[in-house]
């Protein structure tokens, strides 16, 4: 019995020890579903501004400026967000004008 003592205690104690440390680096290791989820395919479309004035949109880290009634193909990653820079008639600055999805190949998004 006494042996036994000898051995769960210390045994007990070190994976009293351990368990924190493992649960703090599985909180700090990122899920490898998170990296990928950010990365979506690329999709290629038309942004289309409509209006009488200039509207400068930001797509991930990147600046779109489009003139009044100017068209321009892009390339932009699935799931992200486009922005307004500045107010403009699409609304404050930060506003988000769309969310890319892989649906969005092949159109145009007027901006209006």
């Amino acid at each position: 019995m006494r042996t036994m003592k000898s051995v769960v205690l210390p045994a007990a104690a070190a994976l009293c020890l351990l368990v924190p440390s493992f649960s703090a680096f599985a909180q700090a290791a990122p899920a490898p579903t998170a990296q990928t989820a950010k990365k979506g395919k690329t999709v290629k479309f038309t942004l289309q501004n409509t209006t009488k004035a200039p509207i400068a949109l930001k797509s991930g880290d990147d600046q779109i400026s489009l003139a009044a009634g100017e068209s321009r193909a892009v390339k932009i990653p699935a799931g992200t967000r486009i922005t307004t820079v500045a107010d403009s008639s699409t609304g404050p600055s930060g506003t988000v004008v769309t969310e890319v999805t892989e649906d969005m190949g092949g159109a145009t998004v007027n901006l209006r």
